[in-house]
């Protein structure tokens, strides 16, 4: 985490302080608005598998997630548009009926969490598997 990697000095003080039994320094805490620590807060799935993700900063996002959905267990949404309308977030990623879902930091990143965050997640992205064909 970016945090623990700014703090790695103070947290090896505090944990010597600590196991000597004396009080610890207060570090501050990772910030609300960290970008490393974003989550979904809400969906809506718009048309051609656009899905418009509100993150936990409050900044609105739009992406394409018709070329993640591959394979068998993905089929229903494939082939029932209105299946995919039915997207929500729960548990923190977006789901559909079935306990279908795609990781967070895919939707978000498109990728693993970037280890220093200095720009927002891209407003729209078209999100590709890095094995996968075109879906027609």
């Amino acid at each position: 985490m970016e945090w623990a990697a700014e703090h790695q000095a103070e947290l090896a003080e505090d944990w010597r302080l600590a196991s000597s039994g004396e009080p610890i320094v207060r570090i501050a805490p990772p910030s609300k608005n960290s970008r490393a620590m974003l989550t979904l807060r809400s969906v809506e799935a718009l048309d051609d598998y656009w899905l418009r993700l509100k993150l936990s900063d409050g900044t609105m996002i739009e992406r394409n997630v018709r070329e993640l959905l591959l394979g068998p267990v993905f089929e229903g949404l494939r082939t029932d548009y209105s299946q995919f309308g039915k997207a929500l977030v729960r548990h923190g990623t977006v789901e559909w009926p079935g306990d279908l879902d795609l990781a967070p930091e895919i939707l978000i990143w498109n990728g693993p969490v970037p280890q220093r965050i200095s720009e927002p997640p891209p407003a729209r992205l078209v999100l590709r598997h890095p094995t996968a064909q075109p879906i027609r």
